[in-house]
C-alpha cells in the first residue's frame, strides 16, 4: 500500500485505520523520527490518499494534529494524528461540557417544578 501527501510525497505503509477524530497509519522500515517529520508537516497531512495495486481504497483529509508514535514487534512503527479538534482528550472535554450544562438545565427545571407544585399545594395563594 502506499500513501500519497497532499504534496506528492509518499509512503510505503501496512496498514490504515480510522477511529472516531483519528487516523493510525502502520509503517516497516521507516524510523519513528521520519514518521514524525512527515506527519507534523501540515501541508503534507491536509489530504492523504491511500492506494492498493494502482486503486485508492481511502481518501484523508485535515488529519493534520500529530499525536504520537508507537512501536511494534518486527520494526513496525505506527503514527496516530488527529483532525483538529477532533482527538479523544478534545471530545471527550466536549462531551463533558454538555454534560454539565444538561445538568445545570435540569436542576433549574427541577427547581421551577418544585416552585410551581409548592405554590399548587398552598391554595394557588399569588396565582
Amino acid at each position: 500500500m502506499q500513501l500519497k501527501f497532499n504534496d506528492g510525497t509518499t509512503l510505503a505503509i501496512q496498514k490504515v485505520t480510522e477511529f472516531g477524530g483519528g487516523l493510525q497509519v502502520l509503517v516497516a522500515g521507516t524510523t519513528p523520527e521520519k514518521l514524525r517529520e512527515l506527519f507534523t508537516d501540515p501541508v503534507k497531512t491536509a489530504r492523504m490518499t491511500v492506494t492498493e495495486r494502482g486503486q485508492v481504497i481511502g481518501e484523508y483529509e485535515n488529519y493534520t494534529e500529530f499525536y504520537r508514535t508507537e512501536e511494534y514487534t518486527g520494526k513496525i512503527y505506527g503514527v496516530v494524528v488527529n483532525k483538529v479538534g477532533e482527538s479523544v482528550e478534545e471530545r471527550l472535554a466536549s462531551a463533558e461540557q454538555t454534560i454539565d450544562k444538561t445538568n445545570t438545565d435540569m436542576q433549574m427545571a427541577v427547581a421551577e417544578l418544585t416552585m410551581l407544585i409548592a405554590s399548587l399545594q398552598g391554595g394557588g395563594a399569588g396565582v
